[in-house]
């Protein structure tokens, strides 16, 4: 998010794309590679407008290595520990132009993946919980900076295999400390709660901070937990049938701060309904 607050960006390379209905189509006929599935998730929100971007694409050979991923014609590197993007994409579905370069230099890393289910399925590496970033863009010209955050997740099952849903949020601190939750339900019903301090140094504290719960989006009622002693929602990014991306103002700690937050709901994206919607806000690339 921006240092007014005015403007956000989400970038995500996926390799795999939990949420390509062709993928769970592949999966389903029991042959399916996740890098025929790779995408480059960009987000933009600006101050009256937003530009949305997911194409598909399958890896051409030495597309990823250690360093880098290129996915279609956008390209993901690591220059020492800074992070670079570089955006050719086109908006989904007007095709708009969405192409410049995005920087990001942590300012706190950590060195450990967590697990997120109780079975080891599913892990999550907070790389920089906290970092500076400046986006830059030729279209939209835009050009703004701020605070953001890096993670990675990976897992050896599909998402909807282990989880019904999950909350999940980041929220910066003073100190350059970050909370981060990730609060799931599986398909036992149980609840997993699991949420973190992180220091200045990168270590990870568990804390038991309340969940609190935050009215439903307007158009899809998709449920908001937050970890807060309060909360309420300032602005929604997202509200689709099964997910939903919104900015929180919490009181948390005895500091009030903005966090970033997202609901997930994999009954619902489990739907064949849902599948088929999802192939409009999708481009295929062969």
């Amino acid at each position: 998010m921006s240092d007014d607050g005015e403007r956000a960006f989400v970038v995500i390379a996926l390799v795999g794309n939990p949420f390509s209905p062709w993928y769970a189509d592949a999966r389903e006929r029991g042959h399916a590679r996740a890098s025929d599935f790779a995408a480059m998730n960009v987000c933009v929100y600006g101050r009256r407008a937003r530009w949305w971007a997911l194409d598909e694409h399958t890896l051409h050979p030495r597309a990823m290595t250690r360093t880098a991923i290129e996915i279609g014609t956008s390209a993901m590197t690591c220059e020492g520990d800074r992070v670079v993007v570089h955006i050719n994409e086109r908006t989904t579905p007007a095709r708009r132009a969405l192409r410049g370069r995005i920087t990001f230099d942590p300012v706190v890393r950590t060195s450990f993946a967590h697990e997120l289910d109780d079975d080891g399925a599913h892990l999550w590496w907070p790389v920089a919980p906290r970092g500076r970033f400046v986006v830059d863009l030729d279209a939209p010209r835009m050009r703004f900076s701020g605070f953001g955050y890096h993670d990675a997740n990976a897992g050896d099952v599909p998402l909807e295999s282990t989880f019904t849903s999950w909350c999940w949020s980041r929220a910066h601190l003073q100190g350059d400390r970050t909370l981060v939750a990730y609060d799931a339900r599986d398909r036992q019903a149980r609840v997993m709660r699991r949420a973190w301090i992180v220091s200045s140094r990168g270590e990870l504290e568990p804390t038991s901070i309340a969940t609190r719960g935050v009215r439903a989006t307007r158009w899809f009622r998709m449920p908001r937990e937050v970890r807060a002693d309060r909360a309420h929602a300032i602005r929604t990014l997202e509200d689709t049938p099964f997910y939903a991306r919104s900015l929180l103002e919490l009181d948390v700690l005895g500091e009030k701060t903005t966090a970033m937050h997202e609901s997930l709901s994999l009954a619902r994206f489990r739907s064949r309904l849902v599948r088929r919607m999802l192939r409009y806000r999708m481009t295929k690339h062969r």
